[in-house]
This record gives C-alpha cells, sequence and structure tokens, in this order.
C-alpha cells in the first residue's frame, strides 16, 4: 500500500511539471485552477496513507485450515516414495543381491532349460560352420 501511494505521489508530481510545461508552452499564466486540483488530490492520497488499509479476511475451507496449523514433518524421499510397483504380470522387480542367492527350481524345468541351450548352441556352431565353408 506504501509503495502504492509513494506511485501515485511520484506521477502526480510528474503531471504537475507536464502540466506546467504546457501552460508555459501556449503563454497561459491561468494556472489557479490546476493548483488547486493538484492540491486537493495530494490532500487525498495524504488522507489514504494515514488511513490503515482494510484487507478482508482470506475465505479458507477448514480441511486447509487443519493443514497449515499442523507442525511441519520432516519425511525422507525414501519413506515419501515406499518400494517400487510390481508389474501386471507378477514378475517382481529383483533386489540386489538377490540374484546370487539360487532360488528352487523344479527338474522339469531346468532339464528343458538345458536342452534349449543346447539346441541354441548346436545352431550357433552350425551357422557359424556354414559362413567357414563359404
Amino acid at each position: 500500500m506504501r509503495t502504492e501511494l509513494s506511485v501515485l505521489k511520484n506521477r502526480i508530481d510528474g503531471l504537475e511539471n507536464l502540466v506546467q510545461d504546457r501552460f508555459q508552452a501556449t503563454g497561459s499564466a491561468d494556472t489557479e485552477e490546476f493548483r488547486t486540483q493538484l492540491a486537493e488530490m495530494r490532500t487525498q492520497i495524504a488522507n489514504l496513507a494515514v488511513k490503515p488499509a482494510q484487507v478482508p479476511t482470506p475465505v479458507m475451507p477448514e480441511s486447509l485450515m487443519q493443514m497449515l496449523s499442523q507442525a511441519p514433518s520432516t519425511q525422507t524421499l525414501d519413506d515419501l516414495w515406499r518400494e517400487p510397483p510390481t508389474s501386471k504380470s507378477g514378475k517382481r522387480k529383483h533386489i540386489t543381491g538377490e540374484l546370487d542367492e539360487e532360488t528352487p527350481t523344479a527338474p522339469a524345468k531346468e532339464a528343458r532349460r538345458q536342452e534349449k541351450r543346447a539346441r541354441r548352441a548346436s545352431k550357433r556352431e552350425a551357422i557359424e560352420k556354414e559362413a567357414l565353408d563359404q
């Protein structure tokens, strides 16, 4: 409010200088009416500066008031973010160090994996042999 009043005072001073320059340029010496209006404006601004400004009280919902009145909490980002989500297929994300542990697998699954690896290895060897023969 105070800065706005000082800005108004500065504008009035600038306006006074501008009007006086214009009156001098036109050769008119009757500036009395302008001076009385200017004095009236200055008294109005002075009255505004003396009066305390009435600021309306902000309207806030009760929930917001409760949140603002609570003491601030310090929470780490890890606590805030929690665990990473699991994918929809049910596969969970691996945690470091978990891959080092041996997980028990069914013997039938392990046998199929071994056969699959052997087939891949033989295919690679066949492709490499063909490439060397050409």
